[in-house]
C-alpha cells in the first residue's frame, strides 16, 4: 500500500471536510462574537439599526462551521469497486481510464486579483451505453481532509495503473 493512504474498516479511502479546522473556525467566530458581546458599551444608547446587524454575520460562519463539524459525510470515496462522488459513482473499475490532478486556470475579476487555487480531480471514464469516452470533474474544497495527492495514491492503489501526481491545468 502507498504512503498516506488510510482506509476505514470496510476499506474505503474516504475524503471528508476537515473536522478540527472547521471546529476551529467556528471557535474562533464565537469568540469574536463573545468579544463584542463583551466591549459593546460604545454602542448602549446608539439606536438598534446603527450596530445590531453586525451580529448576524459574525455568527453566520460560526454556525457553518460548526454544520459542517457536526457533518459526517464523504465527498469522495474510493474502493474496490470504483471511484464515488458525493455518494454518486462516478465510474467503475473496468470503465476507468485514468485520472489527474487538475488545476484550473487562474482569471483575473472584479473581486479577485486571479491568486486563487481551484483543484480537482478529473477522472476519465468509457460510458458503454454511449460508447465513448467522458471526463468528471470533482472540485476539492479548502477543508477537506486528504490532499490531491492521496486521492491520486488511492486510486492507484484501486485501479492498478500507475498514475501521474503532477498538476495539469484545465
Amino acid at each position: 500500500m502507498k504512503e498516506g493512504i488510510k482506509l476505514d474498516s470496510e476499506d474505503n479511502f474516504i475524503v471528508k471536510e476537515s473536522a478540527l479546522l472547521n471546529y476551529l473556525v467556528a471557535v474562533i467566530f464565537f469568540a469574536i462574537f463573545i468579544g463584542v458581546l463583551i466591549t459593546r458599551n460604545f454602542e448602549i444608547g446608539n439606536p438598534i439599526s446603527e450596530f445590531y446587524f453586525i451580529y448576524p454575520f459574525i455568527l453566520l460562519p460560526g454556525i457553518i462551521s460548526l454544520i459542517k463539524y457536526s457533518r459526517d459525510k464523504a465527498i469522495i470515496k474510493v474502493n474496490k469497486t470504483g471511484v464515488f462522488y458525493y455518494g454518486v459513482t462516478v465510474t467503475d473499475w473496468s470503465n476507468f481510464k485514468t485520472a489527474y490532478i487538475g488545476e484550473e486556470y487562474p482569471t483575473v475579476t472584479q473581486n479577485s486579483a486571479g491568486m486563487s487555487d481551484k483543484f480537482s480531480i478529473v477522472v476519465t471514464f468509457f460510458d458503454p451505453t454511449r460508447n465513448c469516452d467522458y471526463w468528471y470533474k470533482m472540485s476539492l474544497s479548502g477543508t477537506q481532509d486528504k490532499s490531491p495527492e492521496q486521492i491520486i495514491s488511492a486510486i492507484n492503489f484501486y485501479s492498478g495503473k500507475n498514475l501521474s501526481f503532477e498538476v495539469f491545468t484545465i
